[in-house]
């Protein structure tokens, strides 16, 4: 799998485009005092896979390619996603990201919202310069993001959470800024309307797939591998798909039983092991595939070429890395 996602970064586009976006997010992240620049460019400089950057420049081959408005638009969107992140890890309580400390536990939870205010503001900024209908699309979607923690936040420990809630905060919370990646680079290049909406539904449905297969390598994955403890989500009381398809299944009372006593990391195993019994883990991997599917026949619609194959490999590799922990 890693050779693959080295194939795709291996494009011309990514290797001219990329140095470009680090330069670009270099500058949003600096500041005038130390603190604050320190605090702004926490995640950036622990890195991170740059997957809705990488998107957008290769979004952007539909029309015109890379330009300065379109590497402004890469820009946007990784600074909107590490703002979420920084917001996220307080609502989480989280300790760690990017296998770093996250911001709240670096320095309190005051720091990590201005801190990720201020990225969503140096994000506002850059789409400001791209015109209105880009404009606007990152607006919409940072409102998708705020309203699917808003759902999820509301269904914590809810043990009658069902998989259309579920798959509603997915859409929202992942799946908007993955199809707008893709949708804003080839609007920012003046893409044909047909490629520009092609675009938005594979990112779209590849996003629904790559949730829901991160969702299950929460279960089932290698904390080092992640990034982030095993079991993380149950723990915070974020019931996924396989644990929803477990409770609705005939060992569906000794999960409630559980899951109602708010167990932690240490009953990853157990879980593990009743939702495989009930063949909750592989019902969650198919319905991953098949939004997988769904993206690649929107890949269908789009010029044949190396970068429409990089789209369609870069699916596979962000849903086919569930599998192996299996």
């Amino acid at each position: 799998m890693v050779e693959s996602l080295n194939r795709i970064l291996d494009l011309p586009v990514l290797l001219d485009g990329m140095p470009m976006v680090e330069a670009e997010l270099t500058s949003a992240v600096a500041a005038e005092h130390p603190f604050v620049a320190e605090v702004s460019g926490h995640l950036h400089s622990s890195g991170g896979k740059r997957i809705r950057p990488t998107l957008v420049l290769l979004g952007a081959t539909y029309g015109k390619g890379t330009d300065q408005r379109v590497v402004r638009a890469a820009a946007a969107v990784e600074l909107i996603h590490q703002g979420s992140l920084y917001h996220d890890d307080v609502i989480d309580e989280a300790d760690i990201r990017h296998n770093v400390e996250s911001v709240n536990r670096r320095w309190d939870n005051v720091v990590a919202i201005l801190g990720g205010d201020l990225l969503l503001g140096r994000a506002s900024e850059l789409s400001s310069l791209l015109g209105e209908e880009a404009s606007n699309l990152l607006a919409r979607t940072l409102s998708a993001l705020v309203m699917g923690e808003m759902i999820e936040i509301a269904h914590l420990y809810r043990l009658d959470t069902d998989v259309t809630t579920y798959r509603r905060v997915v859409e929202l919370k992942t799946a908007s800024l993955l199809s707008t990646s893709c949708r804003v680079g080839a609007v920012v290049a003046g893409a044909p309307r047909l490629s520009i909406d092609a675009l938005s539904r594979y990112g779209l449905e590849m996003g629904m797939a790559f949730q829901l297969a991160d969702d299950v390598l929460d279960l089932v994955g290698d904390a080092a591998e992640l990034g982030k403890p095993v079991g993380k989500d149950f723990c915070e009381g974020v019931y996924t798909m396989p644990i929803l398809i477990g409770l609705t299944s005939a060992r569906g009372g000794e999960l409630r039983e559980i899951l109602a006593d708010r167990p932690g990391p240490d009953a990853v195993g157990l879980l593990r092991d009743i939702l495989d019994s009930v063949g909750a883990v592989d019902e969650a991997l198919g319905a991953a595939a098949a939004h997988l599917e769904a993206a690649r026949r929107a890949l269908g619609e789009l010029p044949a070429g190396p970068v429409t194959s990089a789209l369609d490999e870069l699916g596979r590799f962000l849903v086919e890395r569930a599998t192996p922990a299996r």
